[in-house]
C-alpha cells in the first residue's frame, strides 16, 4: 500500500440475498445477527480496522438498519441501491460533495467481509 494514499476499507451489505449479477452475497440479515454481544456487521468492521492499514472504514447499502448499525459502530455509512455495482458505488462515494476524499488525494480501497 501506499504510505501517501487514504486507505478505505469498504464493506458492502446488501437487504437482499442476491447482488447486481444475481449471485448470493452478503445480507441485511446475516450482517446483523448476533455473535456473542456484537452483530457480524460490528465484528467485521472491528477486524477492517484492525487487521488493515486501513485510514477509515465504509459500509455501503440499501437498508437503514444496516447503515445505522455501521454509524452506531463509527463507521462511514453511505446508501447505495442494491442494482448498483460494486465498482460505480465506489466511484459514487469518491466523486460525492459530501465525501471526506480531497480530490487531489491517492485513495486505495480495500474491500472486507463478514466473518
Amino acid at each position: 500500500m501506499n504510505a501517501d494514499a487514504l486507505v478505505i476499507a469498504v464493506i458492502r451489505i446488501n437487504s437482499t440475498s442476491t447482488n447486481i449479477q444475481g449471485e448470493g452475497g452478503q445480507t441485511e440479515a446475516s450482517a446483523l445477527q448476533l455473535v456473542g454481544a456484537k452483530s457480524r456487521l460490528a465484528h467485521a468492521i472491528d477486524n477492517a480496522r484492525a487487521h488493515s492499514e486501513a485510514d477509515v472504514v465504509v459500509v455501503l447499502s440499501d437498508s437503514q438498519e444496516v447503515l445505522a448499525e455501521a454509524s452506531a459502530n463509527l463507521a462511514v455509512n453511505r446508501f447505495v441501491e442494491s442494482s448498483v455495482s460494486n465498482d460505480d458505488a465506489i466511484a459514487e462515494l469518491a466523486d460525492s460533495d459530501e465525501t471526506f476524499i480531497d480530490e487531489d488525494q491517492e485513495v486505495e480501497f480495500v474491500w472486507f467481509e463478514l466473518d
